[in-house]
């Protein structure tokens, strides 16, 4: 069985178990990535998420395949594996780039992992080593209100990191 159709099961298992919620969904699907975080090996999932593009300097990251298994309880594998892969790349280019990919990212999604958005910000987007050593940010799939959570997040987004941010069709 294949990575998606593990999620999907894992998912459609959860919610045959506990009704889906009409309102106040966020805490629900916390609830959900986390029971697959735990079904599923977490490297696993790391690596069929956030990788390195083969023979490339940018980490690539897949928002829609991180939100099935994105909680609290893995925000810490999440940044020691960016981490990771910055590292591997800066050894190499010297420098590195982030592509994302924000296919179906909502404001109430920016909500529900602030947390970690405020944590990578800070590492990635503020005046750091880690900051210093990026080129560009290519966000793919922008939603509509990108501008208003570049705003919502801002002081943790220095100038000159914001200007690295590019927005691709």
């Amino acid at each position: 069985m294949n990575l998606d159709d593990q999620l999907a099961k894992y998912k459609g298992q959860f919610y045959s178990d506990n009704k889906k919620n009409t309102f106040f969904k966020g805490k629900q699907k916390l609830e959900c990535a986390n029971e697959i975080a735990k079904q599923i090996p977490i490297e696993k999932l790391l690596n069929n998420s956030i990788y390195i593009i083969p023979n490339c300097d940018f980490i690539y990251i897949d928002y829609p395949m991180i939100k099935q298994y994105l909680c609290p309880e893995t925000y810490d594998a999440i940044s020691e594996h960016m981490f990771k892969l910055n590292t591997i790349i800066i050894k190499q280019y010297g420098y590195f780039n982030i592509r994302v990919n924000l296919k179906s990212f909502t404001v109430t999604a920016a909500q529900r992992y602030s947390d970690l958005i405020k944590q990578f910000c800070s590492l990635y987007l503020n005046d750091t080593t880690q900051s210093n050593s990026i080129q560009s940010i290519q966000i793919y799939n922008r939603p509509t209100v990108m501008e208003m959570l570049l705003n919502m997040f801002s002081p943790f987004i220095n100038k000159e990191s914001r200007d690295k941010v590019e927005f691709v069709k």
